[in-house]
């Protein structure tokens, strides 16, 4: 495990103290509410020159410190998790920078984002973590384990690199039609199905050209793109063998409702992780080669309609077909791909109160896979999601053969200080599948039948020594607790700290009861700066 060696606090009051406290001047009280600022140096040109309205210029600084014990995602594929007999601590700092310029007119808009990703005493490789490797002649006896790639933090991208860069030319308020073109972000489902993952340090980004036609009834988007593969040290393109495309319809029409609707496309070729791709960091590489076609809907709540309830649905119905990289050989063909997912969450917020405490539940249900030896692929694939926000912030799981429970609670302590209590309940919903990472990947990768070359069960003789399709493993992961705490010291600064402990459960125990399995932490402290 890595000493620290850094504080993040501490990075924060050395910059503060070398002349911050000027180009942040204004009220630091704790007890006075403070409003969103559009960042420093907008508010500096706009205030004398109302012309400069039109201009965004200004830079992002995300820096945050975080500790993982028992959960450092040092193994390949997440299968060191909760393990006691191999070292899975990681303690690293993750710096990173986005300044951007942009311009808005009549009948167009131009805006350019920079970004700068590097990490300091991460023990993760974007190469590929190192095997954990076991005894031929006794299962439950590692030989060698440990992170043995040979690139650099998953979550560096430098020197510098190009986040976004596009063109809007259109006015809705004059004519119906615009058109979006160049390197842009994509939100939809509320980031549980697509997003940007502005929580990882690189962030993910498409290459594309989106339309819209915006009638009395509501707005239809078509778009195409290539979502785009960082590379460390190189200026990132687009992955020629991954298309994202999509066709999106959003309304207020729905009494007391937004809705939105979507087809959406995703085609990944078999090149898409051949040669310098297979290096590209789990998140923004896909497992297979695959053709997706996903239908579904999102509904919530208008804010104008209730005040003192939130509300939202998300239900959706995938189908084509999925090359399992897990299957080799013979078996390395595409199968039918039919699989689903549903979201439900309702929370209330007494609004009248000072402290503004909220309560929420949330259900999210994600397909599984029944039956690895059909020939069939029936686990729900997440494209590409912000999972980060939803299903736990050690981020053990995402939406795949998942049953997660959320019931959340939050609080202001001050008008700046936000108290947030999150518990999650897991289960997998079929223990025929994997327990996929958040990454999408499932844990204990191609490991099946004695010289298998394909998805199968785990030898008896092996289950209980490592992960993978075990049928008699519980279904129950384990329950997680996250706290987090959010101060807004200033409107351009912001900082946050958190602690979440995994509780282990018997689908863990199981998996891993010939080795021993133990519970695991994570925190961190992050500062957000608004220059």
């Amino acid at each position: 495990m890595n000493p620290i060696r850094t504080n993040l606090l501490s990075l924060s009051a050395a910059a503060l103290a070398a002349g911050l406290p000027c180009a942040f001047a204004g009220d630091w009280g704790i007890s006075s509410p403070v409003a969103m600022s559009p960042g420093w140096l907008n508010e500096y040109f706009r205030t004398d020159d109302p012309y400069m309205n039109a201009w965004n210029i200004g830079a992002l600084y995300w820096g945050r410190y975080e500790v993982k014990q028992n959960g450092g995602f040092v193994g390949p594929g997440s299968i060191a998790d909760f393990r006691t007999d191999v070292d899975n601590d990681n303690n690293y700092l993750l710096t990173k920078v986005l300044p951007r310029v942009g311009y808005t007119g009549k009948w167009f808009e131009v805006f350019v984002q920079g970004r700068h990703s590097s990490a300091v005493s991460d023990e993760r490789s974007g190469s590929g973590n190192g095997a954990i490797n076991f005894s031929p002649t006794d299962p439950t006896r590692v030989t060698s384990a440990g992170p043995v790639g040979t690139g650099v933090s998953p979550e560096q991208d430098g020197p510098f690199d190009l986040q976004q860069a596009y063109v809007v030319i259109g006015n809705h308020k004059e004519f119906p039609v615009s058109v979006k073109v160049g390197r842009q972000e994509f939100i939809l489902g509320e980031h549980r199905l697509v997003g940007p993952l502005p929580w990882n340090n690189i962030q993910r980004q498409w290459d594309a050209v989106r339309l819209r036609y915006q009638t009395s009834i509501g707005s239809f988007e078509a778009w195409g793109s290539y979502l785009v593969a960082p590379r460390d040290g190189h200026f990132n393109e687009w992955n020629e063998d991954e298309a994202f495309s999509g066709l999106q319809f959003s309304t207020k029409k729905i009494p007391k409702l937004w809705s939105e609707f979507y087809f959406l496309s995703r085609n990944v070729g078999k090149d898409a992780t051949a040669g310098y791709k297979a290096t590209i960091p789990a998140p923004f590489r896909p497992p297979a080669a695959q053709d997706i076609y996903t239908v579904g809907t999102y509904l919530k709540n208008s804010t104008n309609d209730w005040q003192n309830v939130d509300f939202g649905v998300q239900a959706y119905y995938q189908f084509g077909n999925f090359r399992d990289f897990r299957n080799q050989g013979a078996f390395a063909v595409r199968e039918d791909h039919s699989a689903y997912a549903v979201i439900g969450a309702a929370g209330y917020t007494w609004t009248e109160s000072t402290f503004m405490p909220r309560i929420g539940f949330e259900y999210s249900h994600a397909s599984g896979d029944s039956d690895p030896l059909d020939g069939d692929h029936d686990t729900f694939v997440h494209l590409y999601p912000t999972g980060h926000l939803f299903y736990g912030y050690a981020d053990f799981t995402s939406l795949q053969n998942i049953h997660n429970l959320r019931l959340q609670s939050s609080i202001m302590l001050t008008p700046r200080i936000r108290l947030q209590v999150d518990g999650h309940v897991k289960f997998l919903a079929t223990v025929n599948d994997a327990f996929y990472n958040v990454a999408g990947l499932p844990r204990g990768g191609a490991v099946g039948a004695a010289g298998s070359q394909r998805v199968n069960y785990l030898p008896a003789g092996v289950r209980g020594t490592r992960y993978g399709i075990n049928p008699d493993a519980g279904s129950f992961v384990g329950t997680e607790l996250d706290i987090t705490l959010n101060y807004r010291v200033h409107k351009n600064l912001t900082l946050e700290a958190n602690y979440s402990r995994f509780f282990i459960g018997d689908y863990v125990q199981d998996s891993l009861a010939r080795v021993g399995s133990q519970d695991a932490d994570y925190f961190y402290v992050q500062a957000l700066l608004n220059f």
